[in-house]
Formats: structure tokens, C-alpha cells, sequence
């Protein structure tokens, strides 16, 4: 048995200086169940990236939710606390936001709010937050950071200045290369 979750996004998420406003974030729920419904419900767990051009989006954040994915954001907007870190660390840029919503055993639709927390939605969140951090060492979710700051992989993760070995550069292509 899976525990199947669906990939959506980039959604862009505008921001008005340092914070998104309550109608920015209106207008991106808008948006978004115009092109998904039921989205904005379900529960999962979302990346927020910020792009700059062509070059590939580099993750920042990444959260859970088994309460629903609007809820959450709207927490975010209202405590303003990850948009202001982000605006302090990359001030320039567009917001993307990735959302992977669980799916209900049926795959019929998106998993409702649940009473408490979900086991998958946890390991995943762990699982993208390691990974994220692998291309973003200034990732915001400091509190689940700690066991993968003390790690060095070399190829995977906090890799030492200068040139990788060959073996490292073979896992790392192994890992992160299609």
C-alpha cells in the first residue's frame, strides 16, 4: 500500500514589499481552485521557492498542514514571519509555491482535514526538508534542521570547498541529475 500524495504548482504568490497582503493571497486561492479544486482543502505538504529569471528556483521553506493548505497559508500571511525572512534573505524574486496534497485511498480526491497529525504527511515533510536544505543551506525550517547540519555527505550534503571526488560527483549526478 502507497500513501499517495499529488504534485501541484508553481503557483506564483505575489508579494507587495516584505509581506502578501490578505487580496494577494485572495487573489492566489482564486487562482488556484480555478485550476484545481479542492486544493485550497486538502491536506499535504507545501515548498515555497523563490525564482530570479531562468535560473532554476532555489526551496526556502517547506511546511505541512492537516488542517488544509489555505488555512495554513493564511497563518503564514497573518503572522507575516516566514514572508518577512524571506523577504530579508531574498528580497528580490518570485514566490512559487508547490503543493503535494494527499490523496484519499480512492484516488478519487484530496484527503480532508484530519483530527490529528498524519504520519505520512510528517515523513514527507522531513524527507523535502533534507533535500531542500541539500540545495539551500539558508532554509527557514530551523527546527527540523539541526540533524542535517551536522551531517557531510560529500555529493549529497554539505559538501567541503574545492573540488569533489570522483565518487562524490558520481552520487551526486546519481542523486540529482535526470
Amino acid at each position: 500500500m502507497f500513501y499517495e500524495f499529488e504534485t501541484y504548482g508553481p503557483f506564483i504568490l505575489e508579494r507587495e514589499g516584505v509581506y502578501v497582503s490578505r487580496d494577494a493571497l485572495e487573489t492566489f486561492w482564486d487562482s488556484v481552485e480555478e485550476n484545481i479544486r479542492g486544493l485550497e482543502g486538502a491536506i499535504g505538504v507545501y515548498l515555497i521557492a523563490i525564482s530570479n529569471g531562468n535560473a532554476v528556483p532555489k526551496p526556502w521553506y517547506v511546511g505541512k498542514t492537516d488542517r488544509g493548505f489555505r488555512r495554513r497559508l493564511s497563518q503564514h500571511a497573518q503572522h507575516q514571519k516566514v514572508f518577512g525572512l524571506l523577504h530579508a534573505l531574498a528580497p528580490r524574486g518570485t514566490l512559487e509555491i508547490y503543493f503535494l496534497a494527499k490523496r484519499t485511498s480512492s484516488l478519487k480526491g484530496f484527503r480532508s482535514p484530519a483530527p490529528k497529525n498524519v504520519g505520512s504527511i510528517n515523513a514527507l515533510e522531513e524527507l523535502l526538508i533534507g533535500t531542500c536544505y541539500s540545495r539551500n543551506s539558508q532554509l527557514l525550517n530551523v527546527q527540523k534542521m539541526s540533524s542535517y547540519k551536522k551531517l557531510r555527505v560529500p555529493g549529497y550534503l554539505n559538501d567541503k570547498v574545492g573540488k569533489p571526488s570522483k565518487a562524490a560527483s558520481s552520487f551526486n549526478r546519481l542523486l540529482f541529475k535526470k
